[in-house]
């Protein structure tokens, strides 16, 4: 009897640990960071990758506690679409599923796999092909500073180009959840489905990144269904110990948030989303500041603009970075005559055409960032700042 005792309490002693836990050790020994952090892949545009380094400090690993991954959240205006949100994430798309080089030249591309959960449903994949198309031919412009080719050569390269972009583009794996519920349900079910050899072809492929485009898409759908929800009726609709409906909004966003971590912890990749707000008002407005003169007569006035959107908390306090979007606008006709008017329609015409937009650091919260944030941005090229236009051919980015 003593022996079974004592071979049980040895038992008790013996730590059982799972494959995704030693997996997960072994990464940990591999990694090139001195601290043992599985380090996040790369999104592949530098100056976002910049910008996320800056902000991602993760902690001390500690067993059985998760890597904080990096997560890039666009916001851009409500106001209608065009505000240049989904361009730059096909243009993400592009490098996360393009191959590192193509006929000899160096694009650039992760040559990976991307998730991407189209909950605006308007995801268009003649445009992100023709975006990819126009990412490789500027690559190849820059390295061919010779005489062009000729032009039976040329048609043969975009034969091939093509043939190459709509391959890489079966490693793009589109989802389309029409609720909160439904995307939760996607997200429980996405790390089966994408080690599933039997049901696509990216098995293999390291994980990009995981996009949702946008956040926002359910958020008054919900609060809708929770308003209903908490009216009074005469039979009871929940039974005692369950949410009160006005938090299940809160209670399906952490959720969501929760899902995407595991992801993040099981694929070491990056989360990209995109969501709606509006401008903050309260960036512009002075505030007494208890010292009989009004804040910004303390505090320089922002130069740049902020959105709040309308989430809750757990995506508020999830991302990295906060990355706003917008495009430029065109100067006003001032008061001038109608042929002058004229003269100037062509030019304007052009500037309209170019489609340029502007992406930078969301700078409200800043007197709450750590002491090291703010000179590291205003030592990136740009100060936080970079431009991309979007036209009929794809996107470019100006480096």
């Amino acid at each position: 009897m003593a022996a079974k005792a004592f071979g049980k309490r040895l038992c008790e002693e013996v730590e059982n640990d799972g494959l995704d836990s030693i997996l997960r050790d072994v990464k940990r020994r591999c990694a090139s960071d001195p601290k043992g952090h599985v380090p996040t892949s790369p999104v592949g545009i530098k100056v976002i990758d910049d910008m996320l380094r800056i902000f991602h400090r993760p902690p001390a690993p500690r067993p059985g506690v998760p890597d904080r991954h990096k997560v890039l959240e666009i916001t851009g205006s409500r106001y209608g679409s065009g505000a240049g949100k989904t361009s730059l994430l096909y243009y993400i798309i592009s490098i996360g599923i393009l191959p590192a080089s193509f006929n000899g030249v160096q694009i650039g591309g992760r040559d990976g796999a991307v998730v991407f959960l189209d909950s605006d449903n308007r995801f268009n994949a003649a445009r992100l092909r023709d975006i990819a198309m126009n990412y490789v031919r500027e690559k190849k412009r820059k390295k061919d500073t010779g005489s062009p080719p000729r032009e039976k050569r040329q048609r043969e390269d975009e034969t091939e180009l093509r043939k190459m972009v709509e391959g890489c583009l079966q490693h793009v794996h589109v989802f389309k959840p029409t609720s909160s519920d439904s995307l939760l349900a996607t997200l429980q079910s996405m790390e089966s489905y994408l080690l599933d050899t039997t049901k696509h072809h990216s098995a293999h492929k390291r994980l990009h990144s995981i996009m949702i485009d946008s956040t926002s898409s359910f958020y008054w759908q919900d609060k809708r269904q929770a308003f209903i929800d908490s009216l009074p009726t005469e039979v009871p609709k929940y039974i005692y110990g369950d949410l009160p409906p006005l938090r299940e909004i809160v209670h399906s966003a952490r959720g969501i948030v929760k899902c995407l971590r595991e992801l993040q912890h099981r694929f070491a990749c990056p989360v990209i989303y995109t969501v709606t707000g509006r401008i903050r008002g309260d960036l512009w407005k002075p505030k007494p500041s208890g010292f009989g003169a009004p804040i910004e007569s303390l505090y320089a006035r922002p130069k740049v603009m902020s959105f709040m959107h309308h989430l809750p908390h757990p995506w508020r306090s999830y991302s990295t970075v906060r990355l706003v979007v917008r495009r430029d606008r065109v100067r006003r006709f001032s008061a001038v005559s109608v042929r002058e008017a004229m003269h100037q329609a062509r030019q304007r015409q052009f500037v309209v055409a170019q489609g340029r937009f502007s992406a930078w650091i969301d700078p409200w919260g800043k007197e709450d960032w750590p002491s090291w944030i703010s000179p590291s941005i205003q030592k990136l090229e740009g100060g936080g700042r970079f431009t991309y236009f979007v036209h009929s051919l794809g996107v470019t980015l100006k480096e």
